[in-house]
């Protein structure tokens, strides 16, 4: 059992140990691999797609993708690992068993690595066994397609996984002494830092006006380690984010893990036999997890009393809940003590410690008082400034306007740009901008060697000048994001969907010609940058554009501001459309006396005063509701439907009637300005 770095000896036997969960693991998984994998074959789920003249085929069976894998997987390293760990190291917690492996002629970091390479073979082995079953069970079957790529990516997410909570878990046993300790402090190993990283990023937020620490957060999350990384992906319901994030944080998260491994080595050496159910190794590792704990509390008081102090907040919640989170600190202090040692001497004893305790809290409060004027009486100066970069724009931009993050950071060039955006900083932080602007930029600013990082709200003048400056510094061309697309191209698709009730079923060759029409009126128009961004508020639909393989999806807006588009979308439902408008439905019900249909449908206001939509739902055949669609209808009958959308108070309708052939009418109107008044009215009064 000899050996400087490693004990086979050790190995062989806590492998031993550990078959039970092991074989448990791999049974567990293994029938759910061949279970679920039977169930799709079964259940012959298919995906069908729609090819470019229209007809459905099927483009593969149930797939077996990479989001599956790893959240069917995730359970291994936080259920198994801790548990395969907690029965590896349980010697540590019994008196008897720890004067045993005291005694062993090994050395401690032999035997330290033989328990952890026993416990990442059972850990690969439960997660690389059920998938080559997996493999074997879906190889005949036709409806189920297991791919051997996304497998691969999963296993090595898994694995990796496993390295990081096995670090933790290492660290944890190590430092205390009893098993009810030992599952405490792995779980303040695992989750202690990602929760002071939070609560900095709270903190940034609450002192600092405009801070980007959710920027900062989210890439820690993103690239931090596999486990953050993953719940954060699922959290965000989002299965574009976990293919592109799939691989990032793995070496990051093996090199935390094994760093946590090395931490739990060198307790592992230096622990004593007599540590053996005790709460700790010894009492120095239990006044810092004790302190450590507390201080979490007490500098979330801390950020109460900070706005209360030095912004001048007069709400008394400020001081309760500075005063709570105070209280709960005390609390916390003496109640970690109490439950790991069980001791009301030892309780007393660290009452001594108080005044370190307290001393922290206070140099805290200073630090983050110090951060706050600091960050708060920053205010930008574009002639001294170096530069300023745009390192992000918010997400609703970047995916409407053709950008993402290998686009920046973009160095702004525009001087009389830099200018409006340090202006419009600075208005923000003196109080003077209500923030209604629509434009969300991060931007890096370096001024006398010091580079600070803020978020600017944008208007919508400025936006588009940032935009355009954006597309040439990074060279987009519009162009190339607008493919162009003949008749019979496979490669892509369309879909559509609408604000307003769907007023008819387009086919592929009529969303074929909007993306046309939609592309020759952005490239035509003078500033294409900020096209899509000026349209954006009056849309009545949107135009999907994906490629046959499902990637590079591209949403694009057709409003009301784009005569050219939106006269074809008029001319194209009015060809499908057998009601026609609100005023043919109007005839056919009020005048045949239909009862008992139900109209769905809203109604989009569309000039500069109205600009908003209005929802109404309501059966013809009561009084109130009658009435009002009565009256509505007695104004819409005046006008022709296919009015001109860039005229004067543009209304523009939709309904869908559930009652006989008639299916759904659709219509653009130009209201006088008393007919547009008196519909408004009728709409505040029973629609709001």
């Amino acid at each position: 059992m000899k050996g400087r770095f490693f004990s086979e000896g050790i190995f062989r036997e806590h492998f031993r140990q550990l078959k039970i969960v092991g074989i448990i693991g791999v049974v567990l998984y293994t029938l759910f691999g061949v279970f679920s994998s039977v169930g799709m074959n079964i259940s012959e789920t298919r995906v069908t797609d729609i090819d470019y003249n229209g007809s459905f085929n099927t483009v593969y069976a149930e797939k077996i993708d990479s989001i599956y894998l790893c959240t069917v997987q995730l359970l291994i390293p936080l259920i198994f690992v801790p548990l395969l760990m907690l029965v590896a190291f349980h010697f540590l917690t019994k008196r008897n068993s720890s004067d045993f492996y005291h005694a062993l002629p090994v050395k401690r970091e032999a035997a330290y690595s033989g328990i952890l390479a026993a416990v990442f073979a059972w850990a690969f082995i439960i997660t690389v066994l059920p998938l080559i079953v997996m493999w074997a069970v879906c190889l005949p079957l036709k409806a189920v397609d297991f791919a051997f790529v996304e497998a691969l990516k999963a296993m090595l997410n898994t694995l990796v996984s496993c390295l990081f909570i096995m670090g933790v878990t290492a660290l944890g046993i190590n430092i205390s002494g009893t098993l009810f300790t030992n599952i405490i402090s792995s779980g303040i190993v695992l989750v202690l830092p990602r929760f002071i990283i939070v609560m900095c990023w709270l903190i940034s937020c609450a002192t600092v006006a405009n801070s980007v620490m959710d920027y900062h957060v989210i890439r820690l999350m993103l690239y931090g380690n596999p486990i953050t990384k993953l719940v954060y992906i699922l959290g965000s319901y989002n299965a574009n984010y976990f293919t592109r994030y799939f691989t990032s944080g793995l070496l990051p998260g093996a090199v935390e893990g094994l760093a946590y491994m090395s931490a739990g080595c060198l307790f592992f050496k230096l622990r004593k036999s007599e540590s053996a159910s005790m709460s700790s190794i010894n009492k120095g590792v239990q006044s810092i997890i004790r302190h450590v704990l507390a201080l979490v509390f007490s500098t979330i008081a801390s950020v109460f009393l900070l706005e209360r102090v030095w912004y001048g907040y007069s709400d008394e919640l400020e001081i309760f809940m500075a005063v709570l989170f105070y209280v709960l600190a005390i609390v916390v202090y003496f109640l970690y003590e109490l439950v790991t040692t069980r001791k009301w001497r030892s309780v007393a004893k660290s009452a001594r410690q108080l005044p370190f305790f307290v001393g922290m809290t206070v140099a805290i409060f200073v630090i983050m008082s110090a951060i706050s004027i600091n960050g708060n009486n920053y205010r930008m100066n574009a002639e001294n400034a170096e530069y300023i970069k745009v390192i992000g724009i918010s997400g609703f931009w970047s995916d409407e306007y053709f950008l993402d993050a290998d686009d920046f950071p973009v160095e702004i060039k525009d001087t009389e740009l830099k200018n409006r955006i340090a202006e419009t900083y600075n208005r923000d932080a003196d109080g003077m901008n209500p923030n209604f602007s629509v434009g969300s930029v991060m931007v890096a600013v370096k001024e006398n060697g010091v580079t600070r990082k803020r978020y600017v709200f944008l208007n919508e003048e400025c936006m588009e000048s940032l935009l355009g400056e954006i597309y040439s510094a990074a060279g987009i061309d519009i162009s190339e994001k607008l493919p162009e697309i003949k008749g019979g191209d496979a490669r892509y698709r369309f879909y559509l969907y609408w604000n307003l009730e769907e007023p008819c079923a387009l086919t592929v060759e009529d969303m074929r010609r909007l993306y046309g029409s939609l592309r020759t009126e952005v490239l035509e128009s003078e500033n294409p940058a900020g096209f899509f961004f000026e349209v954006r508020d009056q849309k009545v639909c949107m135009l999907g554009l994906v490629t046959y393989d499902g990637y590079g999806e591209l949403e694009m807006p057709i409003s009301i501001k784009m005569p050219k588009t939106f006269g074809l979308l008029q001319e194209i439902i009015n060809e499908h459309n057998e009601t026609g408008s609100f005023a043919g439905m109007y005839e056919y019900v009020f005048d045949r006396t239909v009862y008992g249909a139900m109209v769905n449908g809203r109604i989009y206001f569309g000039s500069d005063e109205y600009n908003e939509s209005k929802y109404y739902s309501a059966s013809f055949d009561t009084d109130e509701d009658g009435e009002s669609l009565r009256q509505i209808y007695d104004i819409l009958k005046k006008y022709e439907p296919d009015g001109d959308v860039s005229g004067k108070n543009v209304i523009i309708e939709s309904t869908s009637w559930y009652y006989g052939e008639y299916r759904a009418s659709f219509g653009v109107y130009n209201l006088s300005d008393d007919d547009m008044s008196e519909l408004w009215s009728i709409f505040e009064k029973n629609y709001d």
